[in-house]
């Protein structure tokens, strides 16, 4: 059979086979036997499931709420954009800006400095003849042409029209700035100029033409000839055009309809206009019989006019750099009908001309308003999780069914009843696994979510609706929570893994898979790592992170940080407003505890947040690594003493998650004792799982070096799961709060000399100018500065992971330079990025550049003295016993830099 599952026949024929297997003693194989009958209700039972199952998926999925696939599903427009990355792309969201009718992005190459390759640095001072110098230029600078609309260019008032072009350079650069990459930088916001040309020409109408409407097609189409407009589409538009779907959501999704890429190209800058194409404008033009004369010439031009025969006249050179423009009070156009001139009007004519415009502008309306999503399924909501017990199918003289036993003599009714009850709770079996295996079905959409709050894969409900089914049961009231622990999938297995988390793992690899992602590197290299290893259960929400944030780690991965900014903008450049109506801030440095609620309003980069979900760095945000904010208490003791003590308190929840285990007599002691406790709390190994007298559940934090107790839960569970939730909580608490994990990414080209007082930056050259390095420091160059104390950080298998996930996930263009540095260099780099970054912030925002030089010079004589740190290896003699886990190791190990209780949890 196709669908064995669905067929009742094939299904009561190998029922039937069985039997004769395992019974032939027993029954006849008729329709009368008791057995026969409950095996053909069952069989049917189980075509009911089958049919269930093979519901469209879209149903399964459906939870009865509008919208439900797009909770499930990345559609077209979350998924297949990116941010802008080509010129193409940064002109498509130009084109979004009110105000903008076109725009050019150019590089500028303008920005030059001089090396002096013998004294290998880059340098100001006039270079000795007798030197080898080179002339570096800057790559990555781009500079911005814009073509203002009508709004502004016909503005009437010039002190308003002043104020509408600040404003519009204003929200480009704005606009520019949140969506630049990594490594590039705006540098001047130009209008493009115009170079105007009239037309003039004699024209022969048909009889029927309205000569004003002709006219003011004319002179419209000539002047979209001349400025070619972008063109917006419908989706339905570029879906007709067998356009693949992947292609038109390519680059950046736009506010104002979808951009053609070779209808984009076609708008760029001319260089000539050609009077055969004038021409063919013209032609076009319904009404239009023919052109007795033409010709063309610059609006300024005092030149007579040139007959039509004179080859200099077919082709118009435009300046570089300029826009073609119908100077339209300099061009004449006369009509004929026949041998008859006609006179026109210019009212009518400029009525008809504001007629043309509104009708494209309403069009311009319609195709922003249109949907830019492909249609999803409305599923139907089926309640696939109703279960009707097959007790209700058995002939009534079972006496199991919805009218239960029938009526008998009084003498037989106790044993009848007897009898129906016993054959109920054998009966209840079947209909148990069949009402479970609904609930599972029923709550698929759940088990495919990046939620572990739900915190089951198993899924169960209770059969209900049979008379008296209360005595088949010895604790009927307490059903749901007994089939909620028959799964066990919340105890630990041999390997201290829960079954939940095992399957909630391969959940979301699928996931993961889906989107052609793994984490299976990582896994393994967190598994291997010594004593500082992650179970399944601590990878989960690291998967589960980067599940729901895969439509922003996906479609910004090469973007940069937003220095410009203080607040989120969308595609207009105006700032983008929270629940409360307030702007979005966007600070250039995080707090521990003013985390953005949605990834999307992290001012980081994308490649940042990337590399941090895959390598299972828990906090992504920029702020301090080097100095952690603790919440530290004094209490009394029963002397009435102080006492000094820590506690991890989870101020939303109001609870303390941790407490110390013994009192301190000084802070610094209690500070460094949090700090080891915190850092052993976050690996799982090292909880200590106990119980108590009564049966009821705890957990200390302890050294397995020593197995001291470091650090307490004041608590008691009256279930292992409970416990297993807590410390779960526990360690996603202290890696959000409290992790000493991060990275900071710092691009050259921001670093570059922008007044007389700036510091350069390093160069290698050779003598001879044969570079040993590329002798530009500050195009495609960036830096990584890691914190290479932690734990995890110091070890160099961890290392060389983040490292290959890093070159690999940054664009092929940009060259990194990665440090692993020390805790006292951590904390001089960290106030002085800081300050450079709010100092930059304030120049590039208008603010003197005094204020940024003396931040900029000071932050790069400090990356110039960062060095990578090593852990610490001991050289042995040869008949010393070599320990395993710190050997000398060329290029990986430096004697004695990192001490033991910095490099070890």
């Amino acid at each position: 059979a196709d669908h064995p599952s669905q067929d009742y026949a094939w299904l009561r024929q190998a029922g039937l086979r069985y039997l004769e297997k395992v019974a032939r003693q027993w029954t006849d194989y008729n329709t009368h036997d008791p057995g026969v009958t409950i095996l053909e209700v069952l069989c049917y039972a189980i075509t009911d499931l089958g049919y269930r199952t093979d519901f469209p998926v879209e149903e399964l999925l459906a939870d009865g709420k509008p919208d439900s696939l797009k909770r499930h599903f990345l559609t077209a427009p979350r998924a297949l954009p990116s941010a802008p990355v080509t010129e193409l792309d940064f002109r498509k969201i130009l084109l979004d800006i009110p105000g903008v009718k076109n725009a050019w992005l150019q590089e500028n190459l303008k920005h030059q400095l001089k090396v002096d390759c013998t004294a290998s640095k880059i340098t100001r001072d006039p270079i000795p003849s007798h030197h080898k110098q080179q002339t570096i230029t800057l790559r990555g600078i781009y500079d911005i042409l814009v073509q203002e609309d009508e709004t502004i260019t016909e503005e009437p008032s010039k002190t308003k029209r002043k104020k509408k072009q600040e404003a519009l350079r204003a929200a480009v650069r704005r606009v520019f700035n949140a969506n630049r990459n990594i490594g590039e930088e705006l540098d001047e916001i130009r209008t493009v100029p115009m170079h105007d040309i009239r037309v003039c020409g004699d024209i022969e109408l048909h009889p029927e033409a309205v000569i004003e409407r002709v006219y003011a097609e004319v002179l419209y189409r000539l002047q979209l000839h001349f400025n070619l407009p972008v063109p917006r589409r419908t989706l339905a538009e570029l879906l007709e055009r067998d356009i693949p779907v992947e292609s038109i959501f390519e680059g950046p999704l736009l506010s104002k309809g979808f951009v053609d890429d070779n209808e984009l190209r076609r708008s760029g800058l001319k260089t000539e206009i050609r009077l055969s194409d004038l021409i063919r404008v013209i032609m076009d033009i319904p009404g239009v019989k023919l052109i007795r004369k033409i010709h063309f010439n610059y609006c300024n031009s005092t030149a007579t006019d040139a007959p039509l025969d004179d080859d200099a006249q077919w082709v118009l050179p435009v300046k570089p750099g300029h826009l073609p423009n119908l100077c339209e009070e300099n061009s004449r156009f006369k009509f004929f009908k026949g041998l008859l001139p006609f006179e026109v009007d210019r009212e009518k004519i400029e009525a008809e001309y504001a007629a043309i415009v509104a009708a494209e502008q309403a069009k311009i309306l319609t195709i922003a308003q249109a949907s830019k999503d492909l249609p999803l399924p409305e599923p139907r909501f089926l309640p696939v999780a109703d279960y009707t017990s097959i007790q209700h199918d058995l002939p009534r003289a079972y006496g199991v069914g919805k009218h239960g036993v029938p009526d008998v003599p009084a003498s037989e009714r106790e044993h009848r009843l007897a009898q129906a009850r016993q054959l109920r709770a054998y009966l209840l079996l079947f209909d148990q696994l069949m009402a479970d295996y609904l609930a599972q079905l029923s709550n698929v959409r759940a088990l495919f979510e990046a939620d572990a709050s739900l915190g089951q894969t198993y899924f169960h409900q209770v059969v209900g609706d049979l008379p008296d089914v209360e005595s088949a049961y010895e604790h009927f009231d307490q059903l749901e929570n007994l089939l909620g622990r028959a799964s066990g999938e919340h105890d630990p297995g041999p390997d201290g893994v829960s079954l939940f988390d095992q399957r909630k793992n391969r959940l979301m690899d699928h996931l993961l898979a889906r989107f052609c992602e793994s984490f299976n590197e990582y896994v393994l290299l967190q598994r291997s790592l010594s004593g500082r290893g992650r179970t399944d259960a601590n990878m989960l929400p690291e998967k589960m992170a980067f599940l729901r944030e895969y439509e922003w780690l996906s479609r910004n991965r090469a973007q940069a940080l937003d220095f410009y900014n203080k607040v989120l903008v969308d595609s207009a450049g105006e700032p983008q407003l929270d629940e409360q109506g307030d702007p979005i801030a966007q600070p250039l440095w995080y707090d521990q505890t003013n985390a953005p609620a949605h990834a999307a309003m992290t001012n980081i980069s994308g490649i940042e947040h990337r590399v941090a979900r895959l390598t299972g760095i828990p906090n992504i945000l920029r702020r301090n690594l080097s100095s952690i904010f603790y919440g530290l208490y004094e209490q009394l003791d029963d002397d009435t003493e102080t006492d000094m003590r820590f506690r991890v308190v989870d101020t939303d929840r109001e609870k303390i998650l941790l407490s110390s285990s013994r009192r301190y007599d000084s802070r610094a002691e209690m500070l460094e004792e949090l700090r080891i406790a915190i850092r052993l709390a976050v690996i799982e190994e090292n909880y200590q799982l106990a119980t108590t007298t009564d049966g009821r559940f705890y957990f200390n934090i302890i050294d397995r070096t020593d197995d001291n107790v470091v650090a307490r839960r004041i608590e008691y569970f009256e279930t292992e799961a409970e416990r297993a939730e807590a410390i779960r909580y526990l360690i996603q608490f202290l890696n959000d709060n409290y992790s000493e994990e991060g990275f900071f990414l710092v691009e050259h080209l921001l670093l570059r000399p922008r007044s007389s007082t700036d510091n350069f930056l390093p160069v290698c050259t050779e003598p001879d100018c044969f570079d040993c390095g590329a002798p530009d420091p500050y195009s495609h160059r960036v830096q990584v500065i890691l914190p290479g104390y932690t734990p995890r950080f110091s070890d160099m298998d961890f290392r060389r992971f983040f490292e290959d996930t890093l070159r690999r996930e940054l664009p092929a263009h940009l060259i990194p330079r990665i440090c692993w540095i020390g805790i006292q260099q951590m904390q001089e780099f960290e106030q002085r990025y800081k300050n450079w970054l709010e100092a930059f912030r304030a120049a590039a925002n208008g603010a003197p550049l005094e204020g940024q030089e003396q931040a900029l010079n000071e932050l790069i004589a400090i990356l110039n003295e960062l060095y990578t740190i090593y852990p610490e290896g001991t050289l042995h003699d040869c008949d010393d016993a070599v320990s395993e886990f710190s050997p000398i190791v060329l290029g990986q190990t430096h004697i004695g830099t990192l001490p033991p209780d910095m490099n070890q949890p």
